[in-house]
């Protein structure tokens, strides 16, 4: 199996993004988060993908953990961009359900 490792800077990614994405990398490899001062360390290993009958070359790999790391960054901020608008949408449909109960 082989082992590559990729490093964030704290300051622009989250652990959770990280995490989310190392889960979304099953299937293709693993990958162990360690936290180092103002940086995450990734150890991404290849496993082989009983659907593609292949394991991943260590190159693909990376290029797809970064690429579901940035995905996961971009739906953070998405999700915290527009948390006022689904608080007000579940509010608005959560008050006239409460009014058509009372009624």
């Amino acid at each position: 199996m082989s082992e590559l490792t990729v490093e964030f800077d704290r300051s622009t990614h989250t652990l959770g993004a990280l995490r989310e994405a190392a889960y979304r990398l099953i299937g293709s490899g693993s990958c162990r988060i360690e936290s180092e001062g103002e940086r995450f360390v990734c150890h991404l290993e290849v496993t082989h993908n009983p659907k593609t009958r292949r394991a991943a070359t260590p190159g693909e790999l990376r290029e797809q953990f970064l690429n579901l790391v940035t995905d996961e960054n971009l739906r953070e901020k998405v999700a915290a961009e527009t948390n006022h608008i689904r608080d007000l949408v579940l509010a608005l449909a959560f008050g006239a359900w409460a009014q058509q109960e009372a009624a």
